[in-house]
């Protein structure tokens, strides 16, 4: 362990000595035989953790940031957190963070702004302390500023408490102190990697090599000003950090193909929480051939994934070329064929308990929590990854998650659903094709739903989930019209709704709904739809409206001769409501044209009446 700088407050470990700054790199001899994994440096304390997971520290302790009663020049080890294996520390200003193996959060030091995350304390706390609202949460990277905090929980999500003078927690405005952990709402969906706190501004590393920046900026330190290209094009950030008012990136090329390190392992026995072929080759040997319930381990890492958008949002990422550094309106960064193959190999008929879990996870946490306007594009991977699994194909969860997921890709403000548009238009017409007869399967569950009979308190429900289905099919054939045809129109023909819909019945309503609406909600009607109809289905469509062209035009005349008969003479003109066609045998076709020449459009919806000499004949 080497150590320099200011010495004054016995910050470097050094013991008694007369200097107060070193100004070159000096041994301490306090960890000679020791293997030191950690350091954190505060503005006058330091702390040092140990292979074995115990702690030092060492320094300034006026505001308990060192985490004992002492004030020493030499490492002390922090008593209180002897029975926990400490996996990571990190110091602020002058307040300190562990993490132990289990994802559990310790602070201690300096409170006076909430950077400790601990309610009902004074201006310090000087012996570490668990952060009680991070109980529920896995954390595997802590990371102090001058005095915010930051964590990144194993699924994934940033929090940040503390001050907030300069917007540092990324809470969407500058404003007062937080005195506990709070999800960075905006950097939801987005797989993370590792986060960064500096003075008084933050960072956060994607499993893309993106860097998300916010807090201070007095200085340049969020790199803003820097708007070329061509970085991002030609690096891969792999580590962030964040100091005072500076910042640093180590970066490597595209070329060498290796992902951003991901920080959410902190040792090497952790597993990654990512979908992939070793976990789920895990699961499956236990869970194959077998009904007993999945061991408490397992249930909670496939909850873990499949609740959060961002494990599996970097799950498939595609490793055999570095698109998905370049992530951008028409590069989603999807290996849309990985997805689909590890989809298959783990949801198997014969693991049941597997598929229930993970149909649990998607529907109880991840699709309800997609929202309308997601904060970066990297979360409509999601988007594209989800329908490949398996289980939207089971009608026994349309409802819980095929439907659902539609409901959120409809809700999609205009500029996310432009851009998974755009997604969608350059998957292969197999992948496309996929999704379209998805939604054409669960229209015709519904439907024949219908036709066995719904309960009349869920009709509203049924409604809903009929036009949801709809919508989003219209959405995919909008997609393929702008694409010049992905796979061909016919391809949306729902050949089944003859059988299942009265056609006449259903376009009716809609026309009357068309002509006479109030405004109030309308019915759900198929003809809003038209091109999920078929060629016989749309001769009838348009028999019928022939019939009711007809009828309306008779009925207009009618209206028309009434009103004559009460109003003066030359106000209104009465009209016959028929076309009258008086034609002669030898001189058929002249007089036919010449009676539809002088007709006006109004009349050649009327039923046609046909006279001659001899007969007359409508």
């Amino acid at each position: 362990m080497l150590c320099w700088g200011n010495a004054s407050y016995g910050q470097l470990g050094l013991g008694g000595i007369d200097e107060e700054i070193i100004v070159e790199p000096r041994q301490c001899e306090f960890f000679t035989g020791k293997v030191v994994r950690d350091v954190g440096c505060g503005r006058r304390h330091t702390v040092f953790l140990l292979e074995d997971g115990t702690v030092y520290t060492c320094g300034c302790n006026d505001l308990g940031q060192l985490g004992h009663e002492k004030t020493r020049k030499k490492p002390e080890q922090v008593m209180a957190l002897d029975a926990q294996n400490i996996v990571a520390v990190s110091c602020g200003e002058a307040h300190t963070l562990a993490l132990n193996d289990k994802g559990q959060v310790f602070a201690w030091g300096q409170a006076s702004d909430g950077q400790l995350g601990l309610t009902n304390i004074e201006d310090c706390m000087r012996v570490p302390r668990t952060v009680k609202s991070l109980s529920e949460v896995h954390v595997v990277q802590v990371s102090c500023g001058y005095r915010h905090s930051l964590a990144l929980s194993q699924r994934g999500h940033v929090f940040s408490w503390g001050q907030n003078r300069f917007g540092q927690l990324g809470l969407g405005k500058e404003g007062p102190c937080v005195l506990t952990p709070q999800i960075i709402q905006s950097l939801q969906g987005i797989p993370f990697a590792q986060i960064s706190a500096g003075g008084a501004h933050s960072f956060a590393l994607t499993m893309s090599g993106a860097v998300f920046g916010w807090g201070r900026n007095k200085f340049g330190q969020l790199g803003l000003n820097d708007n070329t290209d061509e970085f991002e094009m030609l690096y891969c950030v792999k580590r962030i950090y964040a100091g005072g008012d500076q910042s640093f990136a180590h970066f490597r090329s595209l070329q060498d193909g290796s992902p951003p390190d991901d920080l959410r392992i902190p040792h090497c026995n952790q597993h990654i929480l990512h979908l992939n072929e070793e976990l789920v080759q895990k699961w499956l040997s236990h869970a194959h051939g077998s009904h007993k319930r999945l061991p408490a381990e397992m249930t909670g890492e496939i909850d873990d994934i499949f609740s959060s958008a961002s494990c599996l949002n970097g799950s498939f990422l595609s490793r055999s070329h570095p698109d998905h550094y370049g992530t951008s309106t028409k590069c989603s960064g999807v290996d849309m064929n990985a997805a689909r193959l590890l989809f298959h190999r783990l949801i198997q008929p014969d693991c049941p308990q597997i598929s229930q879990q993970v149909a649990d996870s998607l529907g109880r946490n991840l699709i309800p929590s997609l929202c309308s306007s997601p904060p970066d594009i990297e979360v409509l991977r999601l988007y594209l990854i989800l329908p490949e699994c398996p289980l939207f194909k089971n009608p026994s969860v349309y409802i819980t998650l095929t439907i659902p997921f539609a409901q959120a890709v409809i809700q999609l403000s205009n500029t996310p659903l432009k851009v998974l548009g755009n997604w969608w238009s350059r998957l292969e017409p197999s992948t496309f094709q996929g999704l379209v007869e998805l939604y054409k399967e669960v229209i015709v569950y519904l439907l024949r739903m219908k036709s066995m009979g719904i309960a009349a308190s869920e009709h509203r429900t049924f409604t809903c989930f009929l036009s949801t289905c709809l919508k989003f099919l219209e959405i995919l054939h909008s997609v393929n019209e702008r694409a010049g045809q992905i796979i061909q129109y016919d391809k949306f023909y729902i050949h089944e709704l003859e059988d299942l819909v009265d056609i006449r019945s259903d376009y009716v309503t809609w026309f009357q709904h068309q002509m006479f609406s109030s405004g109030m909600d309308s019915p759900v009607t198929l003809c809003k739809y038209p091109f999920v109809f078929d060629a016989q289905a749309k001769t009838l469509l348009l028999q019928t409206d022939a019939v009711i062209q007809m009828q309306m035009a008779v009925d207009q005349a009618e209206r028309q001769n009434f009103s004559s008969l009460f109003l003066p003479d030359g106000m209104v003109e009465s009209v016959n409501p028929c076309l009258i066609l008086i034609v002669r045998r030898e001189n058929l076709v002249e007089d036919t044209m010449e009676v539809l020449r002088k007709s006006k459009n109004v009349d050649y919806k009327k039923p046609l009446k046909v006279m001659t000499s001899l007969i007359q004949k409508i």
